[in-house]
């Protein structure tokens, strides 16, 4: 059950992207990412669990409720996108309605979201962390013989610029353009992965730099 707020909040105007701003990329040699954090929000703080070795995980269901969603895997990068920020809660029907999840362009009319129209707030949610060291360009060993590869890839959308999809590529093809079994039986490596890697506390991290976003 949400645990709503009733009050009136602004929508924090620094998620918003702006004319200035460009698409991440992390190729570029002046964007450096090895002490960037990518947080995941979740429904609650009840997302920890333990494995043989007494060793903290994350739960696999606050991962995915089905592997077969992890094709593009939705987190936040961690800094201007902070604590702060993991009460939000979308009206999905009236954001999806004003074009708040679409893809982010230059040419794109930004609309401020509005609350209790657009988004509300929800007391429960919370986030875990992962390294997004971990997760670029990264081999993801298994016994199935394949080059499973994960990559992180900015993907703003209209309501929220610090949005970062990890995608995973299986023998060079991404793993949405695999068929369904094949894709299932791939992407349960990648969720062990991140069930292993997750972190309940955010660790030491720098601010991505000015120059990495802004034209």
């Amino acid at each position: 059950m949400q645990v709503l707020v009733s009050i009136k909040m602004i929508y924090p105007t620094e998620l918003l992207p702006q004319h200035h701003f460009k698409i991440i990329d992390f190729a570029n040699d002046n964007c450096k990412f090895e002490k960037l954090v990518l947080c995941r929000i979740t429904k609650d703080s009840d997302f920890l669990d333990f494995d043989s070795d007494d060793s903290e995980i994350i739960k696999s269901d606050y991962i995915s409720i089905e592997s077969d969603h992890l094709r593009d895997f939705s987190t936040n990068l961690w800094g201007i996108f902070n604590q702060n920020h993991f009460k939000i809660d979308w009206v999905k029907a009236n954001a999806k309605d004003h074009k708040m999840f679409e893809t982010w362009d230059k040419g794109n009319k930004i609309i401020c979201p509005i609350f209790q129209i657009h988004f509300v707030i929800n007391l429960k949610q919370s986030a875990f962390f992962l390294k997004l060291s971990d997760f670029q360009n990264k081999r993801i060993p298994n016994d199935q013989n394949d080059e499973i590869i994960s990559k992180v890839i900015h993907t703003p959308c209209n309501s929220n610029y610090w949005h970062f999809s990890i995608k995973w590529l299986i023998n060079g093809i991404d793993s949405s353009e695999l068929p369904k079994s094949k894709r299932r039986s791939v992407l349960s490596i990648a969720r062990t992965q991140i069930s292993l890697l997750g972190l309940k506390v955010a660790p030491e991290f720098d601010l991505i730099t000015l120059k990495c976003y802004h034209i």
